[in-house]
């Protein structure tokens, strides 16, 4: 039996969607948030692609995070969420929904700074919302992971997290997450439901 979580993603590439199986091994969380970047280690059973997940009490949040996977024909981006504990900050604890729609980082490389990330509660309140130039320092975070290299081994996955909240974080029971890249007028968008346990 595998340790592996298998992944199938419908990687958007110009106008054809491909759906590989990707087997990912090894999980990171890079947080940029202040002025240190901090990567930690979580399981790969963390992840998940359904549509609900289960919590513990009713303090907890969605955290939008960039989604990097070293993949066998590239790395591909998309969208996470680091769900969490608002007064929190352990990244082990809960399920991370991650989108099934996702790019070829190389696709957006030339301009991956200005992609910009949106996160929003069941009211439809806003309450991220920024630039990955704010927040996700790929090349600083590759470079952590990947001891030096300028390219994550295949199989690994990073969620990286550090965009602000704009007001005080409120527990809620529905998130929607998006990545716009307005210079191809394309989007990816994660939803997923929280049922406290």
């Amino acid at each position: 039996m595998s340790s592996s979580f298998i992944f199938r993603p419908h990687i958007y590439d110009g106008n054809t969607v491909t759906t590989p199986d990707v087997l990912i091994d090894d999980v990171y969380v890079a947080d940029s948030y202040g002025t240190n970047l901090s990567i930690s280690r979580i399981t790969n059973d963390r992840l998940t692609t359904a549509s609900e997940i289960q919590v513990l009490g009713d303090n907890t949040i969605a955290q939008a995070a960039i989604l990097l996977i070293a993949a066998g024909a590239g790395m591909l981006i998309g969208i996470a969420s680091n769900h969490k504990y608002i007064d929190q900050e352990d990244p082990q604890l809960f399920s991370k929904p991650i989108s099934r729609q996702v790019w070829r980082f190389q696709n957006v490389a030339d301009h991956w700074k200005f992609l910009s990330i949106q996160s929003s509660c069941e009211t439809g309140e806003i309450f991220q919302n920024g630039n990955l130039a704010e927040f996700a320092p790929i090349d600083d975070i590759i470079t952590l992971i990947a001891s030096n290299q300028s390219s994550l081994e295949k199989g690994t996955a990073v969620l990286c997290v550090g965009l602000p909240l704009l007001k005080s974080g409120r527990p809620s029971s529905s998130y929607n997450l998006k990545l716009f890249d307005q210079e191809k007028d394309q989007m990816l968008e994660l939803d997923y439901q929280v049922r406290q346990i």
